[in-house]
């Protein structure tokens, strides 16, 4: 990359012929900001508290979130933002019922999909926010495949178009981080296929190291470890109908599927992933991998970026799963970040929207690019280096090349616990690859949208 690193994140610029594509927004190049831009306080001096779900990221981006949420506070006076902090389970098993309390907090964290957002929307548990949208000129910011994403028909019917209810702030892309210590003491350059990748875990294995740092306790890696294989392997065209357009003949049983199931538990059984991984903390695993345990890292993306470049400096590289093929076009499962909804039961509606607003500036996205998080909104960026500059030119190859794919709960309400808890019963070798397969299509038949 020469001169200035352009984060305009156009999420899906293809991807979605079935999501409203839009054409990349090119904005000028300019230096990124370096101060909080103005703000209007709200048009009432009534003292306000709006109680803030955010999500526990571990990177930057909750670091940046926290401190734009410092500077809302000293520019508006009169509101007071109460921030609670949730992991990605607490949050998914906790929102639903808590915005339907009389406590139901003015902004919540939700994950998109129907599993989260689509009951939300079912239940009129969230604001619709395309008014606010207008307001402040999102779509202006923010690309339109990333609002898509955010986006329900307001009976909660269909996903990826319709009515805006959410707001990212980051966007977010799968993939393996890797040592590059232990990459050349292998002798080995960084895998151009999904043969050669398998060959460097197991041959760090082979010589008492450990492969693949990973652990999945909270089961939710274990969805985006398969997912990484799986990208090695398929179409991205076949994965993009099969999670938006839910229809008879749309089919998990894809040979590609089946061969990175097989793959990922053959790594399994041979013990090339982290001892007792189905008991490791996905978070403790992280800290492993940072600190010289494994040759990669999987179940993870762009979001622990800033967490091991801290770590780790120049000895932690990031790239996308190598194909089955030297030289294919890669793919790799991205989406924008978390969305942060606005309820319904807030009494504070216009204040909440101010304070979304605020999280999506032009110099919130310098803030968090700087903790090493792709923002979701256009942020002009210096020349970067290290791990940040690679995953950013790793989400433009996909970007540009149109092979970003959707995370797979995305599919139906139940998917997230199908995939996760099967690719753990896949990797304790209590299923076979095809029945894998198997499970998932048939939680993806049993779905009437």
């Amino acid at each position: 990359m020469t001169g200035s690193l352009k984060i305009g994140l156009m999420f899906l610029a293809g991807l979605l012929a079935a999501c409203a594509p839009a054409a990349l927004p090119s904005p000028s190049v300019s230096q990124p900001s370096v101060s909080p831009p103005s703000a209007t306080p709200t048009a009432s001096a009534e003292a306000i508290t709006l109680t803030f779900w955010d999500l526990e990221e571990g990177g930057g981006a909750t670091k940046a979130r926290a401190a734009l949420i410092a500077e809302f506070e000293a520019s508006h006076p009169n509101i007071k933002v109460n921030r609670v902090v949730k992991s990605f389970d607490d949050l998914n098993a906790t929102v639903k019922f808590a915005l339907q309390g009389r406590e139901a907090p003015d902004i919540a964290a939700v994950n998109q999909g129907f599993t989260v957002m689509g009951a939300l929307v079912t239940g009129k548990l969230i604001e619709p926010l395309d008014a606010y949208a207008t307001k402040y000129g999102w779509k202006d910011r923010i690309p339109a495949g990333v609002l898509s994403l955010n986006s329900f028909k307001p009976d909660g019917s269909a996903f990826g178009s319709g009515t805006l209810y959410g707001l990212s702030t980051t966007a977010e892309i799968v993939g393996i981080f890797y040592n590059k210590a232990k990459l050349a003491e292998l002798g080995l350059a960084v895998p151009a296929t999904i043969d050669e990748f398998a060959a460097a875990a197991r041959a760090e294995h082979q010589r008492g190291g450990v492969g693949i740092s990973f652990g999945t306790l909270e089961k939710n890696p274990a969805m985006h470890l398969f997912t990484t294989l799986q990208n090695a392997y398929i179409d991205s065209k076949y994965l993009l109908d099969w999670v938006f357009i839910n229809k008879p003949g749309l089919t998990f049983d894809q040979p590609g599927e089946l061969k990175a199931a097989a793959l990922l538990q053959a790594l399994a059984k041979e013990g090339v992933f982290t001892p007792d991984f189905l008991a490791v903390a996905r978070d403790d695993a992280v800290a492993q991998f940072a600190a010289g345990t494994g040759l990669f890292l999987m179940g993870h993306g762009s979001w622990k970026v800033g967490t091991l470049a801290e770590k780790m400096g120049t000895n932690v590289g990031f790239m996308l799963a190598p194909r089955e093929v030297k030289g294919e076009t890669r793919v790799a499962t991205g989406s924008g970040g978390i969305a942060f909804s606005i309820a319904s039961a807030s009494k504070h509606k216009d204040a909440a929207a101010e304070l979304l607003d605020f999280l999506v500036t032009a110099h919130a996205g310098s803030l968090y690019a700087a903790g090493g998080d792709l923002p979701a909104m256009t942020a002009d960026q210096p020349p970067a280096a290290g791990l940040f500059a690679e995953a950013a030119a790793a989400w433009e190859e996909v970007r540009l090349g149109n092979s970003v794919v959707p995370f797979q709960d995305w599919a139906t309400p139940t998917m997230l616990e199908t995939t996760r808890n099967n690719v753990q019963e896949l990797m304790a070798v209590r299923i076979t690859p095809a029945q894998l397969i198997e499970r998932i299509q048939a939680d993806y038949a049993a779905f009437k949208p």
